[in-house]
């Protein structure tokens, strides 16, 4: 199983890069990725498609099945450069993928402009839930028993989510600052 798998991670990786793109592979996720100079974004939309269609058939000539209809594709790019960007879909499989201002990696909502206003929206309202749990049980904890709960909580989302989204903005970023489209 493990030779397989290594196998196969290689094959997908060799496959995207013949497109002069880049690949991050979680589990059962491909993320396929790369950058350009905004002139330059309708051929890496072009490139995309492509490539996408090659490794779905890849998968299915491996037994692997890609879900067009959960596919997403998001233009990375500062606010004014956005009307630089082109305005085709990404067709796979017949299925159009339109860019999407905000994605959901890994449990960390990135939006296009990199701001992560949706990924600290959700994050809130998230703790506002828990919070509210907690409150339905404070009457029947002692003071210092939900304090504790409530540090505890406020800790660890703060340590996790920071850890989370900083590693994956790392990945994820180009170093050249030009739009990145996923």
């Amino acid at each position: 199983m493990c030779f397989f798998l290594r196998h196969t991670l290689d094959d997908v990786l060799r496959l995207v890069q013949l497109y002069g793109l880049n690949v991050h592979q979680y589990a059962d996720d491909t993320q396929i990725y790369g950058c350009c100079h905004p002139d330059n974004s309708a051929s890496l939309c072009g490139d995309f498609g492509i490539c996408v269609e090659d490794v779905a058939r890849w998968m299915c000539s491996n037994r692997l099945q890609l879900n067009a209809r959960k596919t997403e594709f998001m233009w990375c790019v500062p606010p004014r450069r956005r009307h630089q960007l082109p305005v085709d879909q990404l067709t796979i499989q017949s299925t159009s993928v339109a860019s999407r201002e905000s994605v959901r990696d890994l449990g960390v909502y990135l939006d296009s402009d990199m701001s992560m206003h949706n990924h600290v929206t959700q994050l809130v309202c998230s703790c506002y839930g828990v919070l509210r749990q907690l409150r339905s049980i404070r009457r029947s904890l002692p003071r210092t028993a939900l304090t504790t709960l409530v540090s505890s909580f406020i800790m660890s989302v703060t340590f996790v989510d920071h850890v989370k989204t900083n590693k994956h903005i790392f990945e994820i970023c180009s170093p050249s600052g030009r739009a990145t489209p996923f």
